[in-house]
């Protein structure tokens, strides 16, 4: 009998020991994803704030930029950037 409940016991703590290993992987797994998600967001968003700087020191300066203006609009629907 002792060595049925010593079977079972050492079963479960194998069992046990997976399920840790395999939640820290899967913890780990998602955390990398994220942190390469999150490290893109980020340098978009600092390459948005330089090109704002950029264009808000050219304005206060007085610089004109050319219009862009899409093919199918008129010359009524035409607005300027600055």
């Amino acid at each position: 009998m002792w060595k049925n409940i010593k079977n079972v016991v050492a079963a479960v703590s194998d069992l046990v020991v997976i399920g840790a290993k395999e939640v820290n992987y899967q913890a780990n797994k998602a955390s990398d994803a994220t942190e390469q998600v999150t490290g893109k967001i980020a340098e978009r968003s600092a390459q948005l704030r330089a090109q704002y700087e950029a264009d808000l020191a050219d304005r206060k300066s007085g610089i004109k930029k050319p219009v862009i203006v899409p093919e199918a609009a008129t010359p009524t629907d035409v607005i300027p950037v600055n």
